[in-house]
């Protein structure tokens, strides 16, 4: 059994981290995302192969997967759509990006000034629902999403989209998108791949007057088709390691979600046969249910608190029985470089960043590496790791401020992450623990989870 809690980083590290990950503010806020956690890569050593997690949430402890939508953020929980769709591409060790639907793909300048990429897509996948995986489909998902281009929900300038054939895809950009880093627009979501069956209409689904987009948008305006009015999607279906099952929900609360291990998914069958996300009311149940044998996995952020945490990695009677970990960081390897990540730090204005998305009775800037509640951790230190335009462009660039103060440093900033080949949103950490000795299960979780993407 495992418990996860935040990773931590070296400090320069620690300050680059996004609204993805809580350590930006102290305090808990609303729509703070876990990116992933890489359950089809644990390995069920010995007992029965279902296994409970409690995840870290959104808003901490896990609450509810919404809609499961794979074309759609929130209500969603990024986690639980990684587990059960896919894009073209994944993030793989050290934010590599890696192939998913997409075998190989090109990249090459286009005629209208931008590039155009070429994928060639893997053939004989299913998805969960017995539907098949072709170029069709491919083209049938960015039907709906690029509908919405241009709109607040996707912003991304797509000139076109279309399928050569059975096993080719080819998306034509408006702009470059090196900056973005390889393949960006395509490896993010919502860009994941649903079945035919999810979307209303099926085959001949209309992008504009049946959209998958959240039904509680209603009708979208101002995109580059038009009026898109928005009906959700009809079932849940993907490819990924495992298949969305059932919900157990009572007064409008849900109380577990239940999936099961595609044993035909591409990348290799899944160990774990059966997998329920539990929901606890407070980081004590969670802990009670640990300590008893209960429950098998606590991994990411907000579900124990940090004293709990460290009462069971320095109990020896505890940590006999549950062993606490760390998950790798997904970062890409250009941060390995200790100037790089000074000049993130620098360029990123998180306090500008806070008092414009957060309210400031709710969240404050931190720039320590360890919570200020842990053991002798609550010492300011010097030198402050700080917002400084200057210092960044110097540590960079080797040229100066004033080269680039024709335009605002907030995009400054964005433009030379970008520039600097750092998706925003591999910055996020996810933290794993895991339970060695499960007294309901009998059951034993090898720590040594296998090797794969990070990202399903």
């Amino acid at each position: 059994m495992a418990l996860v809690e935040k990773e931590y980083f070296p400090q320069c590290a620690m300050d680059v981290l996004t609204a993805e990950d809580p350590n930006l503010a102290r305090s808990k806020w609303p729509d703070t995302q876990q990116y992933d956690y890489p359950v089809h890569r644990l390995r069920v050593v010995a007992g029965a192969k279902t296994v409970t997690i409690a995840p870290g949430a959104r808003v901490g402890l896990f609450e509810t997967v919404g809609t499961m939508n794979a074309h759609v953020y929130g209500p969603n929980e990024f986690f639980s759509n990684n587990w059960v769709y896919e894009g073209l591409v994944a993030f793989g060790p050290n934010g590599a990006v890696i192939p998913a639907f997409a075998v190989s793909w090109t990249v090459k300048p286009n005629e209208i000034g931008g590039d155009t990429y070429t994928f060639q897509l893997r053939e004989d996948v299913t998805f969960h629902d017995g539907a098949a995986w072709n170029c069709t489909v491919a083209k049938l998902n960015f039907d709906h999403i690029m509908a919405l281009q241009d709109t607040k929900h996707v912003g991304t300038k797509t000139e076109d989209w279309e399928c050569t054939n059975d096993v080719e895809f080819v998306l034509r950009y408006v702009q470059t998108q090196s900056r973005r880093g390889d393949v960006s627009p395509t490896y993010g979501s919502p860009t994941r791949m649903m079945s035919l069956n999810a979307f209303v209409g099926g085959l001949f689904s209309d992008p504009t007057t049946s959209n998958s987009c959240h039904t509680d948008w209603g009708s979208v305006k101002g995109g580059s088709v038009g009026t898109v009015d928005c009906v959700g999607i009809e079932s849940i279906a993907g490819t990924g390691p495992f298949k969305y099952v059932s919900k157990q929900e009572a007064d409008g609360v849900t109380n577990r979600v239940t999936f099961a291990g595609n044993s035909k998914w591409w990348g290799g069958a899944v160990d774990i046969e059966q997998l329920d996300i539990v929901r606890y009311t407070s980081d004590s149940d969670v802990k009670e249910a640990l300590l008893n044998g209960d429950h098998d996995v606590v991994w990411g952020a907000g579900v124990l608190s940090d004293s709990d945490i460290l009462e069971i990695a320095s109990d020896p009677e505890i940590s006999e029985r549950i062993e606490v970990g760390q998950s790798d960081p997904i970062q890409t390897a250009m941060l390995i470089l200790i100037n790089v990540r000074k000049t993130v730090i620098h360029a990123i204005n998180k306090g500008a960043i806070v008092q414009k998305e957060l309210s400031l009775s709710l969240a404050s800037v931190v720039d320590n590496v360890f919570p200020r509640g842990a053991p002798y951790c609550d010492v300011d230190l010097t030198p402050r790791w700080s917002y400084d335009f200057e210092k960044a462009v110097l540590l960079s660039c080797g040229g100066t401020s004033i080269e680039f103060a024709s335009a605002e440093a907030e995009s400054n900033a964005l433009a030379l992450g970008l520039g600097l080949g750092i998706p925003l949103a591999l910055l996020a950490i996810a933290a794993f623990v895991l339970h060695s000795n499960n007294a309901r299960l009998k059951q034993e979780l090898d720590m040594n989870i296998k090797e794969g993407a990070e990202t399903a």
